[in-house]
């Protein structure tokens, strides 16, 4: 049975900001030769030598049941399934309508920011009630949790190219209340420039223009928020330096509003996140189902599911090896997001149980619940390892993995056995939780 809401779910129907699409070609995102270490780890390989340093779960969350309800965090989310092993029927369009015409800004040939569309999903197709504890049963879970979730994709500028993103997370309550993002206040004690990307928001309305893209030293999907105002009406700007090149002629003002904000890439320029057809795997050949709808504006990414009861996306990791691996861009410098306590905890399984898990295994577990203060869709990767299969079982919280990693039952290492004690962080926002 498919896992669907009704409006009353959302996190809001009010105002929220539509991306401008714009037809343009998609290229795939060049993979990298596999590390060998890197490579052994996605296999499930063994190969922990020498003492293991048992990091300890710091985010003890105690996982409840399912009460047959859902929630969805972000009002970007048009549409989402999660059927545990109903295969490849998972992955087709369901509450999707075609939705109303975006009324532009008039003379700007550009999208009214201030407008929402609730066409963007069928009304009819959805309802209370039809999330029961039965599609989330422990027992049935494991063998295939990957769904789906489609975002509204928004547009804008960087380096005079056109890029596409989606919008999960904010520091500032005002701000995600407001745009119906993911409230996020641990990412405001993110202060070093190079943890930061930048994006410069319109008071006229025109798309933003990014910092860094995917492939650049600088990217990261964390953006920290400049407005400009004053800006000419007969002009659009496409770049960080013709927006610096106008303020320094007075032409315009900027403006740092404090505001960070999780923009992930999905294309930009000629590149994309690859897409996996097959979609029946957590890495496969890409996190996207489909290749970017630009005309539609709206993008569909495999949706995983994790203990206790979240759903959750991979966008970006901080880990060159890993990038190619996961099929998602690096942004390096979410690495130091660790360093200053701005992550939450990942962790998945290299043996035990079979399952929807990176490595083949159960699924992952996330440390900290989906709210204010301690959430991060930023998170610290580790991997346990079951000393004996013998015992492996299926474990469902932080709470479960400090027990059996005192008691010497599990291993953890930070990062991958290979990669021990250096780890990386991975982008994992949560749109949707069950109840």
């Amino acid at each position: 049975m498919p896992t669907v809401m009704s409006r009353r779910q959302f996190l809001g129907l009010s105002a929220g900001a539509t991306g401008m699409a714009v037809a343009s070609g998609l290229g795939s995102l060049s993979g990298s030769p596999r590390p060998a270490a890197a490579a052994a780890w996605l296999a499930g390989a063994t190969g922990a030598t020498g003492a293991t340093e048992l990091a300890k779960a710091t985010e003890a969350v105690e996982v409840t049941e399912p009460t047959g309800g859902v929630r969805v965090l972000m009002r970007d989310v048009l549409d989402f399934r999660l059927d545990p092993g109903e295969g490849p029927a998972l992955f087709g369009p369901r509450t999707l309508g075609s939705g109303p015409s975006v009324p532009g800004i008039p003379g700007s040939g550009m999208p009214d920011p201030g407008t929402f569309h609730p066409g963007h999903f069928d009304p009819a197709t959805v309802g209370p009630g039809t999330l029961g504890p039965g599609t989330f049963d422990r027992g049935t879970l494991t063998p295939g949790a990957v769904g789906h979730v489609t975002f509204r994709l928004h547009q804008g500028f960087q380096d005079g190219r056109i890029v596409h993103f989606i919008r999960t997370d904010a520091s500032d309550a005002e701000y995600a209340e407001r745009h119906g993002l993911a409230y996020t206040p641990l990412l405001s004690v993110v202060s070093q420039r190079e943890l930061q990307n930048r994006v410069y928001g319109f008071a006229n309305g025109q798309p933003p223009v990014l910092r860094d893209v995917p492939g650049m030293k600088g990217y990261t999907p964390l953006f920290r928020i400049h407005r400009v105002s004053g800006a000419p009406v007969d002009r659009v700007f496409r770049s960080e330096a013709e927006i610096e090149t106008a303020a320094a002629a007075g032409q315009l003002r900027i403006e740092d509003s404090g505001v960070r904000v999780t923009l992930p890439l999905v294309q930009w320029g000629e590149e994309s996140l690859p897409v996996d057809g097959q979609g029946d795997r957590h890495v496969g050949t890409g996190q996207l189902l489909a290749a970017p709808d630009l005309e539609r504006r709206r993008v569909t990414f495999k949706l995983h599911w994790a203990y206790p009861n979240r759903g959750y996306i991979l966008t970006d990791t901080s880990s060159a090896p890993m990038g190619p691996i996961l099929r998602v861009p690096v942004s390096p410098y979410t690495a130091g997001l660790a360093t200053i306590k701005a992550t939450g905890r990942i962790w998945s399984f290299a043996n035990g149980v079979a399952g929807s898990g990176a490595l083949g295994h159960q699924p992952a577990i996330l440390g900290s619940p989906p709210v204010p203060p301690s959430w991060s869709p930023f998170r610290d990767h580790f991997t346990l390892r079951w000393k004996d299969s013998r015992q492996a079982r299926i474990v469902r919280s932080a709470n479960e993995i400090e027990g059996l990693v005192e008691a010497g039952v599990l291993r953890q290492y930070h990062g991958t056995p290979e990669t021990h004690p250096e780890g990386f962080v991975v982008h994992c926002p949560v749109p949707v939780i069950a109840l």
